[in-house]
């Protein structure tokens, strides 16, 4: 992942970055120990809020659907790994998409995991989503780099 972004140029002590799916903080303790200091993150479910927040302070933590809600701000990195899998119906990815590109700035980059080689659907709450179907969500980005299901993309459009 860190690899991905040292090759496009980010620096994590100056970016404001977005990471969908927080989770248990596992990225933020990564972003935090190479110098990140503007993170937000979204999470659909609040249960870890408390202990993040006590964790990282400074962070910010904002309970929300990326498919229905957007969080105040641009950034220059969104990290969306590990979430994209749950969004199962097409209305719902390319309105998570479109707020995804909402909220990273021209030239701010988005990586997303994992992206398949081919859609397919597994289990009714888990969808694998191609990346022909990904980028079509994604106008005004470009894919920069793929390895292995992540797939880094910057956005080129206003």
């Amino acid at each position: 992942v860190f690899g991905m972004l040292d090759g496009v140029g980010v620096e994590l002590a100056q970016a404001r970055l977005l990471e969908i799916g927080c989770g248990n903080g596992y990225y933020a303790e990564l972003l935090r120990e190479r110098g990140l200091k503007q993170y937000q993150g979204l999470d659909i479910t609040d249960a870890f809020f408390p202990f993040l927040r006590q964790r990282f302070p400074g962070f910010g933590y904002v309970r929300g659907d990326i498919s229905a809600d957007r969080v105040a701000g641009t950034f220059d990195v969104v990290l969306m790994i590990d979430v994209i899998e749950h969004i199962v119906t097409e209305g719902k990815l390319k309105a998570a998409l479109a707020n995804v590109s909402a909220m990273t700035t021209k030239g701010g980059v988005l990586l997303l995991a994992p992206v398949a080689p081919r859609g397919r659907r597994s289990l009714f709450y888990v969808r694998f989503w191609a990346e022909d179907e990904v980028v079509r969500g994604l106008p005004g980005f470009e894919i920069v780099e793929r390895r292995g299901r992540a797939v880094l993309l910057r956005k080129t459009l206003a």
